[in-house]
């Protein structure tokens, strides 16, 4: 089966516009009306009796946000005292059941102690639109900055639930005296339910890898949403004390071992699992109201690297799923929260700056709020211009995008590519899990695999199929292996920055290639490029000469981390691209780092080499792709001054080693193939 292997890059197409005179579709019409942008990292969103949504931003700030002019307050900043890094940071919240009589605020956050990080939980009383009167109800650690879970919400039996994350520590989430791994519950003071499985203990359940989804439903019962490792992403119907079987069982309890864990430990099986794959499941809500017809007393579940709704239809009893559909899939990038309003209206809140965006994000004004309604406004295509070539190596995988942009009143479904012609086997789209969603006036992007295998300039034509209004549109793709051949000085570069000063980066690339690279200018992909700026030289570079580029870069916030690709516009393939990385910094001064980092070599071909500054202190190593994907962890030990990876395993591509310890530290490196 292929697979879409890397970061998608730009690149157009001549169409052809064709109605379809027969075609199976769903009419069925939503738009997303944008209500706010701009967010930093939101986390958790809930209407409060005032109207006005409140949330959480992963930086350290609640706000309220009146969804009706955008007008945001911010109730209590904790920026100071969270780490927001990675799965950390100010997270879940819940109101007190009979809010605002009962004024109080209740939410978990990763607080800084010293070298290490604690996880919180607090309770606060609502004053005039200020959090006062901080009150600590429960805290573990040390933990780490990820599988922190920290969803919150209070029963039907009054009392409030917390779910928990591992905190990368699997086996305690099997110990009933540790607060990880585990949905935990207290009474709204934070004290210990007399009926709680164990006296003067607050955990109700055991057995959970990374929780970031909890619900309770009108009829009481308690569902949690738990991230997989690299399958299995689980919903559970929590009972008291049950075990689910984290990390000894994942998923069904299917195979011999897990069947005699689950028959020994009292494990109990996912309500729902995602099988052989992960979506990044996350929030949970039930809906119960009848704005959208068939999702009436089903459980809503968002995902994040799935960036879909998902309509979770419940058996009789609650304890399995009748059906389940999906909607919006990478339509507005990763899905983080729900809001249901008191008539029935969905809210939905993104997480695109969380350092795992999808491909196509994050967006300039991302991350955002949105109110999702039916409409009986219909999506359209937009006309393009686009170049006609698509630029590749015989016997080479690369990665276009197609970019469609729909100008209509409605989200367009697309639920089928394919193409045609004597080298339609030369390339493909990759339609992730069968459909994706482009916004109602909004553009997204889709991943053309292009794979040529005959010399010279070829021509072939593509097809996509709509899934909601009847429409075929086709592309007319050529293919050229004659072009120059581009090397950059640096695959990656990083700029730190501080606000409101510009940094310039000067490097260059070299034409290798046995044709002249003639450039017209230079383009910014991907990203927040609205914070870059580029100049360098244009004209033809003939071969083995170099031409030299200057990146700039505006750092507009303080807790800013960005990227973006440069491409060089005209022969030169659109792959050949320049990697940055920025972000803020207090100073441009780093006092904490002693020493730069080392990787040997650069590019990596089969093992890295990292030479670690001496007072890093390093206790855990996490690489991430282009994307922000998750690849590999480790745990270091701390006086640990090089660390080898074994990159044979990952590929070609660039990435990011994350050194996390007494000082946080990030390394790009290319891993490339020897020829």
């Amino acid at each position: 089966m292929k697979r879409f292997l890397s970061t998608t890059t730009a690149y157009a197409v001549v169409f052809l516009f064709l109605l379809c005179s027969t075609s199976l579709y769903s009419q069925e019409y939503y738009r997303f009306d944008l209500l706010a942008s701009n967010l930093r990292i939101p986390w958790e969103i809930e209407f409060a009796p005032d109207g006005r949504i409140w949330c959480t931003e992963r930086d350290g700030f609640v706000i309220a946000i009146n969804p009706q002019t955008g007008e945001r307050t911010t109730l209590l900043d904790l920026s100071q005292r969270v780490r927001s890094k990675d799965e950390a940071g100010l997270l879940g919240f819940a109101f007190h059941p009979e809010f605002p009589d009962s004024a109080y605020f209740y939410t978990s956050f990763t607080e800084i102690r010293g070298d290490e990080f604690y996880q919180v939980l607090a309770r606060y009383r609502y004053v005039a639109d200020t959090l006062i009167d901080e009150m600590i109800l429960d805290e573990w650690g040390p933990v780490s900055l990820y599988h922190a879970g920290s969803r919150l919400a209070f029963g039907a039996d009054g009392h409030l639930y917390v779910s928990t994350g591992d905190a990368t520590e699997e086996t305690v989430a099997q110990d009933w005296n540790s607060r990880k791994g585990k949905v935990l519950r207290y009474t709204s003071n934070g004290e210990i339910p007399v009926d709680n499985p164990l006296p003067e203990n607050p955990v109700w359940a055991i057995g959970f890898r990374n929780p970031q989804g909890l619900v309770v439903t009108r009829d009481g019962a308690v569902y949690t949403a738990e991230h997989g490792p690299a399958i299995e992403d689980e919903v559970n119907k929590v009972d008291r004390s049950r075990n689910y079987g984290w990390p000894f069982v994942n998923g069904p309890c299917d195979d011999e071992e897990e069947m005699l864990f689950c028959n020994t430990f009292n494990v109990k099986g996912p309500f729902f699992s995602t099988g052989e794959s992960t979506l990044g499941i996350c929030a949970l809500t039930e809906y119960n109201g009848t704005k959208y017809p068939g999702w009436e007393n089903a459980l809503l579940l968002s995902s994040l690297k799935g960036g879909r709704i998902h309509v979770l239809k419940r058996s009789a009893n609650g304890e399995s799923t009748t059906s389940v559909k999906d909607y919006f899939a990478r339509c507005v990038g990763r899905i983080r929260d729900f809001a249901v309003s008191p008539d029935g209206t969905l809210h939905i809140c993104t997480s695109n700056r969380d350092g795992r965006s999808s491909p196509g994000f994050p967006r300039e004004t991302d991350d955002r709020l949105y109110r999702i309604t039916r409409t009986t406004e219909r999506p359209e295509f937009a006309e393009q211009q686009h170049p006609d070539t698509i630029f590749a190596n015989v016997g080479e995988s690369i990665v276009h995008s197609i970019n469609l942009r729909n100008t209509g009143g409605a989200v367009l479904s697309i639920v089928n590519w394919w193409s045609t012609g004597a080298v339609s086997d030369d390339f493909y789209v990759h339609l992730y899990d069968g459909q994706q969603w482009v916004r109602n006036n909004g553009t997204n992007a889709f991943p053309l695999v292009v794979e040529p295998k005959t010399e010279g300039i070829q021509s072939g034509e593509l097809a996509l199929q709509a899934g909601n209004i009847n429409v075929t549109r086709r592309y007319n793709i050529v293919i050229s292996t004659e072009f120059p051949d581009v090397d950059w000085a640096e695959d990656t570069i990083t700029i730190l920055g501080e606000v409101g000063k510009p940094v310039s980066y000067v490097t260059s690339w070299t034409n290798n290639g046995e044709y002249g690279a003639l450039t017209t200018g230079y383009a910014l992909r991907s990203g927040r490029t609205s914070v870059f700026s580029v100049a360098g030289e244009t004209g033809n570079i003939p071969r083995g000469e170099t031409s030299t580029v200057t990146v700039t870069y505006t750092a507009d916030d303080v807790s800013a981390r960005d990227y973006a690709e440069l491409a060089i516009v005209g022969n030169v393939p659109d792959r050949r691209r320049l990697i940055i990385n920025a972000e803020a910094v207090l100073s441009t001064v780093d006092e904490k780092v002693s020493a730069s980092p080392l990787v040997r070599p650069q590019p990596v071909t089969d093992v890295a080499t990292f030479v670690l500054p001496d007072n890093i202190e390093a206790h855990h190593l996490t690489i991430v792709d282009a994307l922000g994907r998750t690849v590999n962890t480790a745990t270091l030990h701390e006086d640990a001054g090089t660390v080898i990876v074994d990159a044979t395993q990952f590929t070609p591509g660039a990435y990011v080693a994350v050194f996390e310890g007494r000082h946080s530290l990030r390394v790009p490196f290319v891993v490339a193939r020897q020829r």
